[in-house]
């Protein structure tokens, strides 16, 4: 797995995020390890640039994210 350079600094900085199976995510960053796990607060889940549902706190799984956008 690849590590994103500078993550760790972009924590309290929103952040989109796309999934494997094709969702975006969008949040303020608020976590993130060396497997690239990330925790997300006030997220937007989209699909087809739809808005599915909001999440307080979402964490997503490194091995489920196919980019980072910072």
């Amino acid at each position: 797995m690849v590590e994103v350079p500078g993550l760790e600094e972009r924590v309290g900085s929103p952040i989109r995020v796309f999934s494997k199976d094709g969702r975006e995510i969008r949040g303020t960053l608020r976590s993130c390890d060396e497997h690239q796990n990330l925790v997300l607060e006030g997220a937007e889940e989209y699909s087809d640039q739809k808005l599915l549902r909001r999440h307080a706190l979402l964490f997503l799984k490194g091995g489920n994210i196919r980019v980072i956008e910072v």
